[in-house]
């Protein structure tokens, strides 16, 4: 095969793997809830962890931790 006995088609592909490694770093900054206070409720805060970039990737990993926040909080509530 005269592709197998080249050496620049090993460096080629070589540089072709290379080039295409593509790693993204995530910061993770915490945002805090907090509820309104009043003088017979309880105080609720919480921390949730958001993705700062701004990026498809970033939006996508907001979206599902602010939704599986909202089931973990609703857990429990009817509607009556």
């Amino acid at each position: 095969m005269l592709i197998m006995k080249n050496p620049l088609t090993y460096l080629f592909l070589l540089v072709l793997l290379i080039g295409c490694k593509n790693e993204h770093q995530l910061t993770l900054v915490p945002k805090k809830f907090s509820g309104e206070a009043c003088s017979g409720c309880p105080q609720v805060s919480i921390e949730v962890p958001r993705v700062a970039e701004k990026s498809k990737l970033a939006e996508n990993i907001n979206t599902c931790i602010s939704k599986e926040i909202t089931t973990i909080l609703l857990f429990g509530e009817t509607e009556d």
